[in-house]
């Protein structure tokens, strides 16, 4: 018996490798490609009958990875590049110019500068991104704020950072919301779900049945949105 060998499962190659472990384990790896692992003695059968059983699975985790790698590889600075700003996709145009600026224009985004270097616009563009993205981060939070916690309290400091694993965070002693950065490439009502799931933690600092109940009896349809937003956007990394 080979130690390795392909098997093809609708049209996606995948390289199972036989090893002194126990249980048969599939992976995709972040680039799309499959490959198992199957324990030393299993027959060719028994492990093309397992991944013929789970290719439902191989099938949506190869195109989310796929999608993802999409993504990320147009998180681009560029004339005629195109990004995602709340749901839509907007073309960044360079613009020669004596003075730095960026500013929006329907679906264009233009960057004035009078430089040429990529890694100038880089940072004209991350600024506006992330001067746009604080701003309705901010306005959500208060205004969640003040409906979550029914009285008139401070407003929490909303900070926006790249975060690899997570769209938002809480720490309701400090009273501090940090909203991640690649959360406004995604739907407006998604954005307002993540802040609001966080203002909630102000309240239920858990995941409990109370907090989720809060969460539902302001934004009935969050758990839509949330499945969106899975949709929608990919961490960076």
């Amino acid at each position: 018996m080979p130690k390795s060998y392909t098997v093809t499962v609708d049209g996606i190659p995948v390289e199972v490798t036989h090893k002194w472990i126990r249980s048969f384990r599939l992976r995709v790896d972040k680039t799309g490609k499959a490959a198992a692992s199957a324990p030393v003695g299993m027959p060719r059968r028994e492990a093309e009958r397992f991944l013929r059983e789970h290719r439902n699975w191989l099938v949506a985790r190869v195109m989310q990875a796929q999608r993802k790698k999409e993504i990320l590889g147009n998180r681009k600075v560029e004339d005629g590049a195109v990004r995602m700003i709340l749901g839509e996709k907007v073309v960044l145009r360079i613009v020669e110019d004596k003075k730095k600026k960026v500013v929006r224009e329907g679906n264009t985004v233009l960057i004035m500068t009078p430089s040429a270097d990529s890694a100038d616009w880089e940072k004209q563009y991350d600024a506006y991104y992330l001067r746009e993205a604080k701003a309705l981060y901010s306005e959500l939070v208060a205004d969640y704020t003040a409906l979550v916690e029914h009285q008139e309290t401070d407003i929490p400091k909303v900070t926006v950072r790249r975060m690899t694993s997570r769209w938002g965070s809480c720490t309701p002693e400090k009273r501090t919301i940090r909203l991640n950065y690649y959360l406004y490439e995604a739907p407006v009502f998604c954005v307002e779900y993540v802040a609001l799931h966080e203002v909630a933690h102000l309240v239920y600092p858990d995941h409990s049945a109370r907090f989720y109940a809060l969460i539902a009896s302001i934004m009935p349809d969050y758990r839509d949105r949330k499945k969106l937003l899975e949709r929608s956007v990919y961490i960076g990394e």
